[in-house]
């Protein structure tokens, strides 16, 4: 395909990368049989032969993709963001998800009884000293995330 300009290319690796993010969630989704959460709305009725054959296409699909590209003399840009970095802020939004649970902002959902301010006292408090752990151990440990040049 000659004829491409910069804007044409730019616009054919993000929709790549977009159908990629699609593909790798739904993939994703079947893999739920292999490491199944009791808080997942997909049911794990996938088979680990399913689950290959899924994998192994999705790789054929990235192939396509890239071969396109490189046909096209689209170069695929660098990663950018560091997985480290993500699993961080995944981190952060899942704490802000658990202060939502504590008793001031479950008021906002009616009146609560002495037993359930307790109650949610705890609950916020659990989850949000695992998240703390995990956030403390990253904090700690050699891995530097790589600078993310959005932040």
């Amino acid at each position: 395909m000659s004829g491409l300009n910069e804007n044409h290319r730019r616009n054919l690796v993000s929709t790549f990368q977009e159908i990629d993010r699609i593909l790798t969630q739904a993939v994703s989704q079947l893999e739920v049989s292999e490491l199944p959460s009791p808080l997942d709305a997909v049911n794990a009725d996938a088979d680990a032969t399913l689950i290959s054959i899924a994998q192994n296409w999705l790789e054929d699909v990235r192939a396509t993709m890239r071969s396109i590209l490189e046909e096209n003399g689209v170069d695929l840009p660098a990663p950018e963001i560091s997985a480290v970095w993500n699993f961080r802020v995944s981190m952060i939004q899942a704490a802000n998800y658990i202060d939502n649970l504590r008793p001031k902002q479950m008021r906002q959902y009616g009146t609560l009884e002495p037993s359930a301010i307790a109650a949610l006292d705890s609950i916020s408090g659990r989850l949000r000293t695992q998240m703390d752990s995990m956030l403390q151990l990253l904090d700690a440990s050699k891995i530097t995330p790589a600078k993310n040049i959005n932040s």
